[in-house]
């Protein structure tokens, strides 16, 4: 069970280091403590073939980074679409690829301020 976010669908927490002994134990590969001892979230992908790019690029605030995450990001879009043309499963992921790459294009025309 994870925490409903308003900009991902679930997150999950992984690590929370309250208690002091918590920071002498192993971590899980890909998982660090936070600096703050702050509960680390993991993000779970419905599509993880490009929504990982996607929520980057989403969630980007320089703007010069900001270009490269949305191409890298319909570029990974592009690739899956390619990946799944003509298959009849996957109409979810078909609309979803919609909506990501409506909401890219709108990145791509709004000026920073």
């Amino acid at each position: 069970m994870g925490i409903p976010c308003s900009t991902f669908s679930w997150v999950t927490p992984i690590v929370s280091l309250g208690d002091p002994a918590e920071a002498l134990l192993p971590l899980s590969r890909g998982t660090w403590p936070d600096a703050n001892g702050e509960t680390i979230m993991k993000l779970a992908f419905k599509f993880p073939e490009w929504e990982p790019q996607y929520k980057a690029a989403l969630l980007e605030v320089d703007r010069a980074k900001l270009l490269e995450r949305v191409a890298a990001a319909e570029a990974a879009i592009r690739q899956r679409m390619r990946a799944i043309f003509g298959r009849t499963d996957g109409d979810t992921e078909r609309q979803a690829i919609g909506k990501a790459l409506s909401a890219l294009s709108v990145l791509k025309e709004t000026p920073f301020s």
